[in-house]
């Protein structure tokens, strides 16, 4: 059964990257590529699956103007958004978000074809390996991460694609109607320095993992006990080594820094009561028996603003509102036939 549906989702706002910790930033990436506006044209399809997979990948879920979106492109999709941005939201829901997002790129595509814009190879391996240099990693561990959760890295690179015309689409429509005078840069600037941006704080962070084999009798109560003796024993975080020598078996992870932000409110609170150089009690997790230490605080102070990244920041809010207003009218006029 067809239903022919208008499309009227709305158009993302900008998302600004600053240079945060991996896991942060890649959360960010997500919003900014998944969500925000994007252009996948349908000659850059990712490559298809192999064997059974087959039939039900090739399966059209959507037609906008006679431009078809597969299942395969949607599942894609939110793998990448599920690898990248590891966010806490049902698959019912984020399949519905990923649907409207590419049914937003076909109408988007057409309008780049329609203004004869284009985008080079590249353009997206710039744009990408910059990225890469955001979050600290290289070109390479992106791919291998993506790859072990099953997104072809075709995937991630249309969502590059889909920025980068976009972005073009609307500078080459809108350019001569963008414009900021001095006085109003100068009054922005001078109320951002009364109101600076405030830091980021961060939490470092140590896991300890005790791991055992489940349905091995008498494991979990010996690993509680060896788990115990960790927590009993820990002096701080500079006592880890120590603790791990003494105990068979014990897997420390590296320090990592969490954004406050980031952590779940009843954990955070628990954080926060218990303090830096402190640990958390043994619980039972699906590696094994893991605690968590709490080695200290970190803060990532905010760059102060420039006159001219105010001035690019005010200019792009009117992009932002001609942007969406564009993509209005490009729903408004659009047939999108579900299936």
């Amino acid at each position: 059964m067809i239903q022919t549906i208008k499309h009227y989702s709305d158009f993302s706002r900008v998302c600004f990257i600053k240079r945060l910790p991996v896991g942060v930033v890649l959360v960010a990436l997500v919003g900014a590529l998944s969500f925000a506006g994007g252009l996948a044209l349908a000659s850059q399809a990712v490559a298809k699956p192999k064997g059974d997979e087959v039939q039900s990948a090739d399966r059209i879920v959507a037609i906008v103007d006679d431009d078809p979106v597969s299942e395969f492109e949607v599942t894609q999709r939110m793998k990448l958004v599920r690898a990248l941005g590891k966010l806490k939201i049902k698959d019912a829901k984020l399949r519905e978000n990923v649907l409207k997002r590419l049914v937003d790129e076909r109408l988007q595509a057409q309008e780049a074809k329609r203004l004869k814009i284009k985008v080079t190879k590249k353009q997206i391996e710039n744009t990408i390996t910059s990225m890469a240099g955001r979050v600290r990693q290289t070109v390479p561990q992106i791919k291998a991460r993506l790859s072990k959760q099953g997104v072809n890295i075709k995937t991630f690179e249309a969502q590059v694609r889909a920025t980068i015309a976009w972005n073009a689409v609307v500078r080459r429509r809108f350019a001569s109607k963008v414009s900021v005078d001095q006085e109003t840069v100068q009054l922005k600037f001078a109320d951002l320095k009364k109101r600076p941006i405030p830091g980021q704080k961060l939490l470092v962070l140590r896991q300890i993992t005790l791991p055992f084999e489940r349905g091995f009798p008498g494991a979990a109560n010996t690993r509680q006990r060896d788990a115990m003796q960790v927590y009993r024993g820990f002096k701080g975080c500079g006592s880890l080594k120590r603790l791990a020598s003494e105990v068979f078996n014990v897997h420390v992870s590296p320090a990592r820094t969490v954004p406050l932000k980031a952590l779940n409110p009843q954990f955070r609170k628990i954080l926060r009561k218990m303090g830096p150089g402190r640990i958390t009690p043994p619980s039972l997790a699906k590696g094994g028996i893991t605690l968590l230490a709490y080695c200290g605080n970190k803060e990532i102070k905010a760059p102060e603003m420039t006159l001219k990244q105010v001035e690019n920041q005010l200019m792009s809010q009117q992009y932002g509102l001609l942007a969406n207003r564009h993509m209005r009218d490009l729903r408004r006029d659009a047939i999108v036939e579900y299936r």
